[in-house]
């Protein structure tokens, strides 16, 4: 197998799958299958790269903790050398290489830190403690979660966490369900309850407060444990079921049940029904409905795949067609 390549496999049962954290929770309840996937080693993640800053910023916000002498330019050396770790990541993975890094979170970022060191220099001072990415796991070992920081107030503990995407309306449900999972999480640990969660879009400099309900805190904990405990009933466990999660589901490569449903809208499999030039970055797919046009969106040239080559696109780009600039086509040759 090599870059280019799928396998048309199953996901196998994963072992020891709990504790379940919040997103395993999410994948579970959306989709089992790509729950499964989720848990199956053989099946390459796409990490994005926003993702990949929010971790050097998240390790870069311990290092404030822990190093209670640091000044601020030796936090920022911190910050940039994370993210030469997690670039070095990505460039090892196919699939994320040749995603683009927006310069406009890193300077968002740098700023976030220092706006965070002297607030936390200053809350030093005041007596308030920071935990930052303290791991709750539950005493039944069914769940764990692992928020951003837990700040220690005298008023009590304030759960944050902190996000590197625009604000937006339609995710804040899921976002107030993370922190009201945390704050049970923590009330069952410590028996006390936090008392306000936050939720920081770092581009947008933007604040979403909650404050936080004992009962639907331990309502979600009970639901997250019956949903947890289904996934011994392994008939049940392999279905997947489709929805808007499925656009950017990361196992849609592997995903015969996918590729077999009405979900495709974007997607594209079907045989190169022309010979294919390596110098050349387009080429003729013959689908199931049609033939069309194929712009290689990828930085490096296609392999020499020959006619009748199967092949399967992903966030697909036709001719004429104009897509979001960070969208880029994945292309992959099956195997059987």
């Amino acid at each position: 197998m090599n870059d280019w390549e799928v396998l048309n496999t199953v996901p196998k049962l994963p072992q020891n799958v709990t504790p379940i954290s919040y997103t395993g929770l999410r994948y579970l309840s959306e989709c089992p299958l790509r729950f499964i996937f989720s848990r199956d080693n053989r099946y390459p993640h796409k990490t994005n790269p926003r993702a990949r800053m929010g971790s050097a910023f998240h390790v870069t916000l311990a290092f404030i903790i822990k190093n209670e002498s640091a000044n601020l330019q030796e936090v920022i050396d911190c910050f940039e050398y994370e993210l030469k770790k997690q670039r070095a990541v990505a460039i090892l993975n196919y699939r994320e290489r040749i995603l683009p890094w927006p310069k406009d979170l890193r300077e968002n970022m740098e700023n976030a830190l220092a706006v965070r060191f002297t607030t936390m220099s200053r809350g030093k001072i005041s007596g308030i403690k920071y935990n930052i990415e303290t791991t709750l796991l539950s005493a039944d070992r069914l769940l764990i979660g692992r928020p951003d920081a837990v700040f220690i107030t005298p008023e009590g503990p304030i759960i944050v966490d902190y996000k590197t995407g625009h604000f937006n309306n339609l995710n804040i449900d899921i976002y107030e369900d993370q922190i009201c999972f945390y704050s049970g999480l923590w009330e069952e640990l410590y028996n006390e309850l936090p008392k306000l969660g936050r939720i920081e879009f770092i581009l947008d400099g933007y604040v979403h407060e909650i404050f936080i309900d004992a009962n639907r805190c331990r309502s979600m904990l009970l639901d997250a444990r019956k949903l947890s405990a289904s996934i011994d009933k392994l008939d049940l466990v392999l279905s997947a079921s489709y929805g808007e999660h499925c656009r950017l589901c990361n196992y849609r490569p592997w995903c015969q049940e996918y590729w077999d449903s009405k979900e495709t809208e974007r997607d594209l499999e079907g045989s190169i029904c022309a010979e294919h030039n390596r110098d050349s970055q387009s080429f003729c797919l013959q689908t199931r409905a049609s033939h069309v046009s194929i712009i290689n969106r990828t930085p490096v040239p296609l392999p020499e795949w020959q006619y009748g080559t199967f092949i399967r696109i992903l966030d697909l780009v036709g001719n004429g067609s104009v897509r979001h600039t960070s969208l880029y086509s994945e292309i992959f040759k099956v195997v059987k």
